[in-house]
């Protein structure tokens, strides 16, 4: 399966940027490339700087952050996607920055690794504090060997 995509989608990229050259010009097909590629590189930064942020507030909440976490990669893909040159990546990168396709996206990929992995919630620094003094044990002298 990997192979088809591996081999397919260049394939693919290559037929539709030639349908859209012949559609509208080759000169207006390398802007619209090139401004697939501007876009994703401007969001790649808008991003990362709220997501800790957004997880952080969600674990402190008690909440999972999975999902958030989800969609965070799910926009970090879209940025990359809207990168590769390419209309047909492109067009899954726009489609993935649409936010009910996202979170859609992301319950169903939170679902299937949630239904793969154990999640096991724990709370930090609200517990109880377990007291303990510690004493350093002297190490025997280790023996020399013979010549």
């Amino acid at each position: 399966m990997g192979w088809v995509i591996v081999l397919g989608l260049p394939i693919l990229e290559i037929a539709v940027a030639a349908l859209v050259a012949s559609w509208i010009g080759f000169g207006w097909m390398l802007l619209l490339l090139v401004g697939l590629s501007v876009l994703g590189i401007l969001l790649l930064p808008r991003i990362g700087i709220g997501s800790f942020a957004r997880v952080r507030q969600s674990i402190d909440r008690g909440e999972d952050p999975s999902g958030e976490i989800v969609s965070r990669m799910l926009l970090l893909l879209a940025a990359l996607l809207l990168i590769l040159p390419g209309f047909v990546t492109g067009a899954i990168g726009l489609v993935l920055l649409l936010p009910p396709v996202r979170h859609a996206a992301a319950r169903v990929a939170t679902g299937r690794i949630h239904s793969r992995v154990q999640v096991v919630q724990a709370t930090y620094g609200r517990g109880p504090v377990i007291e303990a003094d510690s004493t350093e044990v002297p190490t025997p002298p280790r023996p020399e060997l013979g010549p």
